[in-house]
């Protein structure tokens, strides 16, 4: 396939490591004490070659719970 992709970009795999791997507070109190949940691969809508990675949060403080999806390559 071809790939048209930037070369000044990191590939797929570097981002992902480095979104997933990113300080996260939680957006509702902004606390650093989360917890990890769960994690799935997202399959790619119609016409896109790419699904997505989505992983879940749980807020120790208060409870929140929540989601942050990146690109899977």
């Amino acid at each position: 396939p071809h790939d048209s992709s930037d070369p000044r970009e990191p590939p797929m795999s570097q981002k992902l490591t480095a979104a997933l791997t990113a300080a996260k507070t939680c957006p509702q109190c902004d606390s650093p004490d989360y917890q990890f949940r769960a994690r799935k691969t997202i399959p790619p809508e119609p016409g896109r070659e790419h699904g997505e990675v989505e992983t879940k949060y749980a807020c120790k403080p208060c409870g929140h719970q929540w989601k942050v999806r990146v690109p899977a390559g």
